[in-house]
């Protein structure tokens, strides 16, 4: 869990970036990482296992590939 959060976090730095426009599908996984690492850092409501699920299996390797591309 800790390293969904560390994920989180650093997802939202990069998004931070001046100039930085990510393609619309880097976008997209770097705004689920943070909102999954929001839900779990802040405890929002229930955790919601599907996100955090879907997160890890869609999000993750989609946004490790788009940024080993960069």
């Amino acid at each position: 869990m800790v390293r969904m959060v560390i994920i989180g976090e650093e997802a939202g730095k990069v998004m931070k970036i001046p100039g930085f426009e990510p393609a619309p599908a880097l976008r997209s996984s770097l705004r689920g990482a943070g909102q999954m690492r929001n839900r779990a850092a802040h405890a929002y409501g229930t955790l919601d296992i599907e996100l955090v699920c879907r997160t890890i299996e869609q999000n993750l390797p989609e946004l490790k590939r788009l940024l080993n591309s960069i």
